[in-house]
């Protein structure tokens, strides 16, 4: 039962946020920043015309748990230049992910779910290599159920985190591009490897 307890416990690493009202301070704080940041740069985000959705999808880890996957698509807000008069070459997405990954080992069977809505800024290197950060909000759910001598005992937990992270990206072929991603805030370690497909 010593495994089956460390895996259980695993599961509760992930109840260990701030208060709700550390939470919202955070987000209102975010909020407060993000709208700043428009003002200062003149961002008109409803004038810039949304274009290139595309969908992404692939393999997916979080912390502790491995042979994931993941799904999403997103669209481009516009370029940096044009957003936040940065001068800067690159674009910024709003992206929508879900994931889920699965573990058992010693009677003890665990699986994480998440859904994630994030802004992502690239930055190119060359025409085909580029550079990304991403934040946005995250709500995972995990559940874990241990079998041991005829006795069921089933737990649960969920959270929902301020998430970001940084990524690189490689254009295969047009409109095709090769990913990958590692989280650095918000539920532990989350790393992904896929592609992206611009319509």
């Amino acid at each position: 039962m010593t495994r089956q307890s460390a895996s259980i416990s695993r599961i509760s690493r992930f109840t260990r946020t701030t208060p709700i009202t550390r939470q919202l301070a955070h987000l209102a704080t975010t909020v407060a920043v993000v709208s700043a940041a428009c003002a200062l740069f003149g961002t008109d985000v409803h004038a810039q015309q949304v274009s290139d959705p595309y969908v992404t999808a692939g393999y997916a880890s979080f912390e502790g748990y491995s042979g994931g996957l993941y799904v999403g698509g997103g669209l481009k807000l516009g370029s940096l230049n044009s957003l936040f008069k940065l001068n800067l070459p690159g674009d910024l997405n709003v992206e929508g992910r879900y994931a889920s990954a699965s573990t058992s080992s010693y009677g003890v069977t665990s699986k994480a779910t998440s859904f994630e809505g994030v802004a992502v800024a690239s930055h190119p290197f060359t025409p085909q290599f580029s550079v990304s950060a991403y934040a946005g909000i995250g709500s995972l759910k995990a559940d874990a159920t241990a079998s041991y001598a005829g006795y069921t005992a089933s737990v649960s937990a969920s959270t929902t985190e301020l998430i970001g992270g940084v990524g690189v990206q490689y254009e295969v072929i047009p409109r095709l591009k090769l990913e990958a991603r590692l989280g650095l805030l918000g539920y532990g370690s989350t790393t992904t490897f896929g592609a992206q497909y611009r319509f």
